[in-house]
């Protein structure tokens, strides 16, 4: 056998078992990353962390908030998904110019994000933001209903 061919051979089991090392590593690694995902943060010493609804909550941050912006993305990216697909039966089924159908994805693209936003802009006045949980809304008090007379009457006199 060959120098060469018996530095492979050695450098084969090497390269394996640095591998497995690595993947052993990676394992151990993993295994502290799911035990300490799974323990919760009273074990750990700090509040216990709620369980919240990922739709919900997306919703309620958008309360309050100008949707206009919301809007002209959703109308751009069913523009540009409209378009292309718009696009392309244009191209392969009535053979129409690239440059036709450019414009054609273009326009479709700044008319829904135009109406995306223009619909979002509306959209905000109907959904409100909602007070927090924890505020309590200002007591409205009653107007007195004394006159002047009797609130100079009351006032002392500095005179």
């Amino acid at each position: 056998m060959s120098t060469s061919a018996s530095v492979l051979v050695g450098a084969i089991p090497t390269r394996l078992t640095d591998r497995v090392q690595r993947a052993m590593i990676r394992m151990r690694k993993n295994a502290l990353i799911g035990q300490y995902l799974e323990c919760s943060k009273e074990q750990m010493g700090g509040p216990a962390r709620r369980e919240i609804d990922p739709v919900t909550s997306m919703m309620k941050r958008l309360r309050g908030r100008n949707l206009a912006h919301p809007g002209c993305l959703i109308g751009i990216t069913a523009g540009l998904t409209f378009g292309i697909i718009l696009a392309g039966i244009l191209a392969s089924v009535f053979n129409v110019e690239l440059s036709t159908i450019l414009y054609i994805w273009l326009g479709l693209t700044v008319a829904l994000g135009a109406i995306g936003w223009i619909v979002g802009a509306r959209l905000t006045s109907r959904f409100p933001a909602e007070p927090e949980a924890d505020e309590q809304p200002p007591a409205v008090q009653p107007e007195s209903s004394a006159t002047a007379e009797q609130v100079a009457s009351q006032t002392p006199d500095t005179v």
